[in-house]
């Protein structure tokens, strides 16, 4: 935050003030209890499927990819999280896979039936509540939407704060459930969990709709993200989060400028231009800038994670965008 940061009230910009007194610390209580809410509440077996009741093999494994990704990418509590949220989603996902074992061991004649499911969550809510009973902050979020997309920036920007920016992912192997190690991208790894369970549970329509269509066509540079390293993937999310932000204020004519990080907290990140490329927000065609992606990788970090991000030097490379 720049001097004098806590006595500017954000004037016209579309941010509360209190996005000053902001901490990770606040994000990640936000996107902790997305993660809970979302796992209670949104999972449902397919209820089309053959049989309502219970998860379909593909959606078991699709499961584990999820609560995978949320136990590896949530901060620990030796990087600044809860004490109990991370391990009991790690206790969640042994669960997902000794199931999806013991359905390949037999053959497929067993199924997670959703009142297994929702056994198996009352200890991660559990968990939770332990955490919140440490210590409650007030939410930054008026809506579930905005509590996911804090969990997807989270998520996004676990790499980089870790000081994993000059691995690059395909040095990752993973082991299948049967034993055998597998290369796979990491950035492809976490799209393509957060992508299947957003196709599958997203209970905004409109928004998931809107999201699988940004996907089919690529947009934002999807394909350097997925075989690029931690900055192109907190870049990826970044870009996408930005443009929803500008296109709703556009469609309620709202001139807001919906940049992100603000210029309030990071003037680094932006610069003005007249490229019709650059992040705007609202209908005012003057309000155009162009982001400093460097910085805006490196303030990603430090709002949304809890520990400062360890210091590298990589550089993101320039991104191929398809625009809206």
């Amino acid at each position: 935050m720049r001097a004098g940061a806590a006595n500017v009230s954000f004037p016209g910009d579309g941010w509360p003030v209190q996005e000053h007194a902001a901490s990770p610390k606040h994000r990640l209580q936000d996107a902790s209890q997305a993660a809970v809410y979302t796992l209670e509440e949104w999972v449902i077996p397919n209820p089309t499927g053959e049989t309502p009741h219970a998860f379909a093999f593909y959606e078991v494994t699709e499961l584990h990819a999820w609560v995978s990704l949320l136990a590896n990418g949530l901060p620990s509590s030796a990087e600044g999280g809860g004490q109990h949220l991370v391990p009991a989603l790690a206790k969640l996902k042994g669960q997902l896979m000794e199931h999806v074992t013991a359905v390949e061991a037999a053959n497929g004649r067993r199924a997670l039936c959703l009142s297994e499911w929702k056994a198996w969550m009352k200890s991660v809510r559990h968990a939770l509540e332990e955490d919140l009973a440490e210590k409650i902050l007030p939410t930054l979020c008026r809506t579930e939407t905005c509590r996911i997309w804090t969990l997807l920036h989270i998520l996004s920007v676990s790499g980089l704060a870790r000081g994993n920016a000059t691995v690059t992912a395909a040095s990752r192997f993973v082991h299948s459930s049967s034993g055998k190690e597998r290369a796979v991208n990491a950035n492809a790894q976490v799209i393509d969990a957060i992508i299947a369970f957003l196709r599958r549970y997203f209970t905004c329509q409109s928004c998931r709709g809107h999201f699988l269509e940004q996907v089919a066509a690529g947009a934002y540079g999807l394909e350097v993200a997925r075989s690029g390293g931690p900055v192109e993937l907190v870049l990826w999310w970044w870009h996408l989060h930005s443009d929803v932000s500008a296109r709703v204020a556009k469609e309620g004519k709202c001139k807001a400028d919906r940049r992100w990080p603000p210029a309030d907290l990071c003037g680094a990140c932006w610069q003005e231009s007249a490229n019709e490329n650059s992040v705007g927000g609202g209908t005012d065609p003057v309000s155009s800038w162009k982001p400093d992606e460097a910085a805006v990788s490196r303030e990603m970090a430090r709002l949304y994670w809890p520990l400062p991000p360890q210091q590298n030097n990589h550089q993101p490379q320039p991104v191929e965008r398809t625009e809206e």
